[in-house]
């Protein structure tokens, strides 16, 4: 029973320093990508960022190691699943920004659509938590109510807690929303709320 216990501490903490990991190396990409193509102006949002489907893949093998305990079977269908969800929230995200700021390649539709577009989109971006909770059930992860709740904490505080990081360190650029996108701050927060959706279950094989 105590080694049981013991191996399942080690595998948790596993989980946890390896999600770190992505959450990281899912910020120094994104960051290292907008540098590169200049920090100035609004010209990162009318490009395609190859860190998104970087770090979409380091997330999604993370889901797969993890989920050892699942079936292969079970982990490859998790793991396309998990890429056409973020597939579609990318397409939702980045068309709403352009419907926000105005600036990218998607078309912009201007006049009364807009502001209900926007209010649409912020809408979109808090229901995301429920959409990837979904999906975590589905195929069997168990997303109790307390896994749940900490989700949306963490995900409600990721704005406000990146805004005020902005802040203090007197980063380039507003402490506003945007600049909690482009900076990356705001990276970490969501890698880690949707991580604890997709924590493992149990060992057996399901």
């Amino acid at each position: 029973m105590g080694v049981q216990k013991a191996s399942k501490s080690k595998r948790l903490l596993f989980s946890w320093l390896t999600l770190a990991a992505v959450a990281v190396l899912s910020v120094v990409i994104w960051r290292a990508e907008v540098e590169y193509h200049g920090w100035e102006g609004l010209r990162w949002i009318g490009y395609f960022h190859l860190a998104i489907p970087a770090g979409a893949i380091l997330f999604v093998a993370w889901v797969m190691v993890v989920n050892g305990g699942l079936s292969r079977t079970r982990r490859i269908a998790m793991a396309i699943a998990l890429g056409v969800t973020m597939t579609f929230v990318y397409a939702v995200t980045r068309w709403s920004m352009s419907q926000i700021y105005g600036r990218s390649a998607i078309p912009y539709i201007p006049g009364p659509v807009e502001r209900t577009v926007k209010e649409l989109a912020y809408l979109w971006f808090y229901l995301m938590p429920f959409c990837f909770a979904a999906l975590a059930h589905t195929f069997g992860l168990r997303v109790t109510f307390w896994r749940f709740t900490s989700v949306c904490l963490v995900f409600a505080a990721s704005v406000p807690v990146s805004v005020f990081l902005l802040a203090v360190t007197e980063h380039p650029g507003a402490p506003d929303f945007i600049h909690t996108i482009k900076s990356g701050f705001i990276i970490p927060f969501l890698v880690v709320a949707f991580g604890i959706l997709f924590l493992p279950r149990r060992e057996t094989q399901v």
